[in-house]
């Protein structure tokens, strides 16, 4: 597009007339179908009005979607125009900037329009009866949209006006499509939260007491067994269920500090907080009973080796990794929602290996850095998903080494193997938008499956599945891509964290990248936004506050709200959490105090 601008603007131009007739069509042909009807027994109060409200909420999502999809395409097309703009010096340097400003309104607009259109049919059937098929396409006449007015509040953030600035404005703009791909499909998880607020309650229901932890005589391992690694192990297994009391930065500061280290010595041996958090993790779930194909002691060293291959960037560290592995873990423990009940045991486990290797070596340079620079790492891989690559081939090599799969049959080791480059390379946020998008459409097909067989049920006058039943990833035909959004979700979690750790993690990536942005410097490369520690200047901590601020909104919120459908419990902790940490990040930006 960059080499042929003016005809993608014909293009557009062209469009803008028939797109919003277009997406109409597509809108009601893509929600066909009934949507989520509550699964009451026959006769019960209120069973009406509650298959009327999930049959709605589902031909809302399905109608939003797709007229996201269109938007999101158009508005990438958009936004991508900036980038390959030329330099300019001239005293209306400004003005290519702010007339793809206006076309990027001109196409929310149009987005607008679709759902306005698509809403008009439904007004015509607000009677409050149960919605049919013919009518499920239509949105709720309740509903008011906010996508052209949060996309267009969205890129006034960036509009350069005045700021004499279109290099800085590039950037922005840059930063603005990326918080976009969060955006669109916002509107869609909070579709999913409303839908299953009526089934909280009971699928949830009471959490079953968690397996205690092995004690010391099933431990065997080369380290010497010492009462300060066994305190530091008893912290970590009392806390490895729950998201406020864990602290991995603590863990790797304890584990040093009995061998008289600190991560400020310098010192980049591995502390041991990786292989010790992970296999707290997998003794809580008891899969050395569940998958009998595995080996503690294996895996014990597997993750010693893997822990020593990680490098000792500020942020895409062990102790990053063994944050995500807890995360994970939260999400798969009855005290946290329960979906290890929900997915199969060998899934489980794997998902555990692939958030311990997620980030094995990473140099603390992004993509982006490697291919401009043309790192060997990038030529490897031919520019594509560089570190995660990378990270997927050094977690695989070990597993041959160690023999960490030699239990399984060869069919079964190449599913494993197949199963962890799935994972690792979905945490590239290069695929974030994608990820989103399939992982809501996968489980409104899911949720949409269950209310069917709930209505057959219902008309039999029995009901003999259980809850759980609607959110059984098994029953999924990609369990795996419901793997890869916990991961992706653990992976971008920190800043929904307790406070006190929120803020040292959003530090410690912030330094990170400011020291990719001093090498870009060096190397005569430019400089990325949030790589610019020079025009953060002295209000370092109030631009970090900022980044974060905009990365909880746009980027973690929306995905957290995804994963309500599948682990409702764990996603309410963690988005109070999150809520707590952006109303302090804003009072930080505003130039207040926080402790």
């Amino acid at each position: 597009m960059g080499d042929e601008p003016q005809p993608r603007r014909a293009s557009m131009d062209s469009d803008r007339g028939t797109l919003g007739t277009i997406g109409t069509n597509v809108m009601r042909s893509a929600s066909s179908r009934d949507g989520l009807r509550g699964r009451f027994a026959p006769g019960s109060p209120g069973v009406a009005a509650a298959s009327a409200f999930m049959s709605a909420a589902a031909a809302t999502l399905r109608a939003e979607v797709s007229a996201h999809r269109l938007n999101h395409q158009a508005m990438r097309d958009v936004l991508s125009e900036v980038s390959s703009l030329p330099p300019e010096t001239s005293a209306d340097a400004e003005a290519p900037a702010r007339r793809i400003l206006r076309d990027a309104v001109a196409v929310m607009a149009v987005g607008e329009q679709m759902v306005i259109d698509a809403r008009r049919g439904a007004s015509k059937s607000s009677g409050g009866s149960t919605p049919s098929r013919q009518d499920s396409g239509h949105l709720s006449p309740s509903l008011k949209s906010e996508l052209g007015a949060a996309a267009r509040g969205l890129l006034r953030q960036y509009d350069p006006s005045g700021s004499g600035n279109p290099e800085s404005f590039r950037g922005q703009a840059r930063l603005a499509a990326a918080a976009y791909d969060a955006m669109v499909v916002r509107r869609a998880a909070d579709k999913f939260r409303a839908a299953l607020s009526l089934r909280r309650a009971r699928s949830l229901g009471t959490p079953r007491a968690a397996t205690p932890p092995p004690g010391p005589g099933m431990r065997n391992e080369k380290e010497k067994e010492t009462p300060a690694l066994e305190a530091v192990r008893a912290d970590i297994a009392a806390a490895i269920a729950s998201w406020d009391d864990f602290d991995a930065i603590a863990v790797d500061a304890k584990l040093r500090e009995r061998r008289g280290e600190t991560r400020d010595s310098g010192d980049t041996s591995a502390s041991g907080v990786l292989a010790e958090t992970a296999l707290a993790a997998m003794d809580h779930l008891d899969l050395w009973v569940s998958v009998p194909q595995i080996d503690r002691d294996t895996v014990s060293a597997f993750l010693r080796h893997l822990e020593r291959e990680y490098a000792a960037p500020d942020y895409h560290s062990a102790t990053h990794a063994a944050d995500v592995v807890q995360a994970v873990a939260f999400v798969l423990a009855d005290a946290g929602g329960g979906l290890a009940s929900r997915v199969e045991p060998r899934d489980a486990f794997l998902l555990l290996v692939a958030a311990a290797a997620h980030d094995v070596g990473h140099p603390g340079c992004n993509n982006a850095f490697l291919i401009t620079t043309e790192d060997p790492a990038a030529v490897r891989w031919n520019d594509v998903s560089v570190n995660e690559n990378g990270h997927l081939h050094l977690c695989l090599r070990l597993l041959r080494e160690v023999g960490v799969l030699s239990g399984f049959s060869d069919e079964e080791r190449r599913a494993c193997k197949a199963t962890l480059g799935r994972l690792v390379l979905s945490t590239d946020m290069a695929h974030h938008a994608k990820l989103l998008e399939e992982f809501v459409d996968a489980a409104t097909n899911a949720m949409e499956t269950a209310s069917e067989r709930s209505a057959a049920i219902d008309e039999d006058g029995a009901d003999e599945t259980s809850d759980d039943d609607e959110m059984d990833v098994r029953s999924w035909s990609d369990p795996v891509l419901a793997l890869c959004y916990v991961l992706h979700c653990a992976d971008i979690s920190n800043p929904a964290r307790p406070w006190r750790l929120a803020r040292e993690w959003g530090a410690r990536v912030s330094e990170e990248f400011y020291k990719q942005g001093d090498r870009e410097r060096a190397l005569g490369v430019p400089v990325a936004a949030l790589n610019d520690r020079d025009a953060a200047g002295a209000n370092a901590a109030a631009t970090t506050a900022a980044n974060q601020l905009a990365f909880a909104r746009y980027v973690v919120e929306p995905t957290l709200e995804g994963l309500m459908t599948i682990a409702p419990g764990a996603v309410e902790v963690m988005l109070q959490r999150l809520r707590e940490n952006t109303a302090k990040y804003a009072r930080v930006v505003a130039g207040e105090t926080v402790e």
